[in-house]
């Protein structure tokens, strides 16, 4: 028995130094991981609305301006690409085999994204920099001719290529380097959309207006779109044309290829404003928007879909969904989350409506008489 308990006190000692050791490589561990800038928030208000990329906030990423994350990043990647592994499940299990290839390409995506935002983040910074040193130069020379020839001097067409966007996104000032990772080029959108509002605040807008997710949107297309339908919308709302919605400020700014132009937005308010109350306004906007902003002849009050207009929106239609690859049930859910539910069912009624009035009416049998 006295073997025996010398035996556990032994082997409660090995444990102890073992959970000591252990304990010992974490914290050295943790002492070599790269320190993550994290500021102190003062006031919430200061801070804009989220605007994310897979979830995550783009102030956390901006604020988080980790030198050490792109090493990260890549050493994760070469992890995740694993051939050998493929070529062992290859012969053995179809199903391990496929989901492993599954897992390896999405971990991959996913380094494709975090590498795309940070390396946006860090080169609006440097852009930032290199706008501040032209600012301080300039009020510095105290002339705008001395600091044009000083310019023309010293820098390269390669160089003054960026000095533009680098000084607008300098003056964007704080708000820039919170969003600096949704990248240069969706920075300068929100730029000109503020001028185009003349918004006080970018935080009211995007609050009013959410952004998608820029995973969802690595081209930029959906940005920019979205960014036209905010100025659209904000232009119609000034012009006094408070009824309309946002998506059809959306589809308006979709039928142009960028946001209505004010002198735009002028001729459809003139155009309504030859209806004699607002609910006769509201039903002649909506069919304006039908008809992809085919005004009519001028004095002529009665506003009609034109044939060839709604023969061409179900044209783009069909092409548009037999196009789109609906093959399994991840690419179906991503085409839905894409659709406006409220739009579509305004659509359905007016689809269902539409083809009540085409059904030819049943023809009743006439009675014979005996």
């Amino acid at each position: 028995m006295a073997k025996k308990m010398k035996t556990n006190k032994k082997s409660s000692r090995s444990s102890r130094e073992f959970q000591k050791t252990l304990a010992a490589k974490k914290a050295a561990k943790e002492k070599h991981q790269p320190t993550i800038l994290v500021p102190e928030v003062v006031d919430e208000q200061d801070f804009a609305p989220t605007m994310g990329m897979d979830g995550t906030a783009h102030t956390t990423i901006s604020f988080e301006r980790n030198i050490q994350y792109a090493p990260q990043v890549i050493r994760r990647a070469h992890k995740y690409f694993n051939l050998d592994k493929l070529n062992h499940l290859k012969g053995k299990n179809r199903s391990k085999y496929l989901g492993e290839a599954k897992q390896q390409v999405i971990d991959l995506c996913n380094c494709v994204e975090s590498m795309v935002a940070h390396t946006g983040m860090f080169l609006v910074h440097f852009l930032m920099d290199i706008g501040q040193i032209l600012n301080h130069v300039e009020s510095t020379m105290g002339s705008k001719s001395a600091y044009t020839e000083w310019k023309r001097r010293s820098f390269e067409n390669r160089h003054t290529r960026y000095f533009q966007q680098a000084r607008q996104l300098a003056n964007m000032g704080e708000f820039a380097m919170r969003y600096a990772s949704i990248g240069k080029n969706r920075l300068l959108e929100l730029d000109r959309m503020k001028n185009a509002v003349r918004a006080s605040s970018l935080n009211e807008i995007i609050a009013r207006h959410p952004f998608p997710d820029t995973t969802e949107d690595m081209k930029e297309v959906l940005w920019k779109e979205h960014i036209d339908a905010v100025v659209t919308y904000h232009r119609l709302e000034d012009a006094g044309i408070g009824f309309a919605e946002f998506d059809q400020a959306a589809l308006l700014a979709c039928y142009n290829r960028h946001a209505l132009e004010v002198k735009t937005v002028e001729k459809i308010q003139k155009f309504l404003d030859r209806f004699p109350n607002s609910d006769a306004k509201k039903s002649a906007f909506d069919i304006l928007i039908m008809d992809k902003m085919n005004f009519p002849r001028d004095g002529d009050e009665q506003i009609t879909v034109s044939r060839v207009s709604l023969d061409k929106i179900f044209a783009d239609f069909v092409i548009h969904f037999e196009s789109a690859n609906l093959s399994d049930k991840d690419s179906q859910k991503d085409y839905l989350s894409r659709i406006d539910e409220q739009l579509f069912n305004r659509a359905l009624k007016h689809m269902t409506t539409l083809s009540g009035m085409m059904k030819p009416k049943p023809k009743t049998k006439s009675k014979s008489v005996h």
